[in-house]
């Protein structure tokens, strides 16, 4: 059974664009992008489980140098994409 989390990522200041070179060497990381909130980044990871995507978290996503701290947010359903109404005209 796949798994699949969006992790949230702290940088250091000033943010390092190694970790963006960092993250493309990471097959797991199926899409990635920078934010403005509390945290500096969000990255969707996939993995063949849970235990392996708790792993990569750890062994690859967390020991990338300007990475200070991360949140995994495990997901447990796919609701699909949300499509508008269409207007009635």
């Amino acid at each position: 059974m796949t798994s699949s989390a969006f992790v949230l990522i702290d940088c250091d200041f000033p943010f390092s664009s190694n970790i963006i070179e960092e993250f493309k060497k990471i097959p797991e990381i199926a899409e990635f992008y920078r934010v403005q909130s509390i945290y500096d980044m969000i990255a969707k990871v996939n993995a063949d489980s849970e235990e392996q995507l708790h792993e990569i978290v750890i062994r690859k996503v967390r020991e990338i140098e300007g990475i200070k701290n991360t949140l995994t947010m495990t997901i447990i359903a796919a609701e699909g994409p949300r499509r508008e109404k269409e207007s009635k005209q």
